[in-house]
Order: structure tokens, then C-alpha cells, then sequence
């Protein structure tokens, strides 16, 4: 469902720098896959080139994490 809408949008141009940020703090059972307990890690891919980064955090707090917002103002602060 999810991946189909993603598709939708296209792809980025490969001069485009793209960051995901993925979570591996799963506590939910039914979760096989690495995840954040809602969005598995290899949901998280894209068709483009992109730079990847997983931190062990849960979804719901993946925004308050400062690992995380360290590496999010690192990556738009590059040259």
C-alpha cells in the first residue's frame, strides 16, 4: 500500500543528497523485522540513491531523539 504511493512520487534526481532516518526500537511482538515498531527498516529504502542511518529508537519518539537531531542538523549543515 504504502510502497505503491511512494512510487507515485517518482524518484529524486541523483544529484539530490537524501537522508532516511529509520528506528529499531521494536517492542511489538508481531514485528519480525528490524523496525521501530511501526515501520520496518527495509520499508524505509528508496529506488534512488540515498544515505541511510538507524537508530534504536521507537517510533513514537524517533523525533525527540537527540542522536537523531544531531544527525539531521549534520546533514543539512554539510558543504
Amino acid at each position: 500500500l504504502f510502497r505503491s504511493g511512494f512510487e507515485k512520487l517518482g524518484s529524486f534526481p541523483e544529484s539530490l543528497d537524501v537522508l532516511v532516518i529509520a528506528g529499531s526500537q521494536n517492542f511489538n511482538p508481531l514485528l519480525k523485522e528490524e523496525s521501530d515498531g511501526v515501520v520496518s527498516v527495509p520499508e524505509t529504502a528508496l529506488k534512488t540513491p540515498f544515505k541511510s542511518k538507524t537508530f534504536p529508537v521507537n517510533h513514537t519518539f524517533i523525533m525527540w531523539s537527540p542522536r537523531v537531531l544531531r544527525a539531521t542538523v549534520d546533514f543539512f549543515k554539510k558543504d
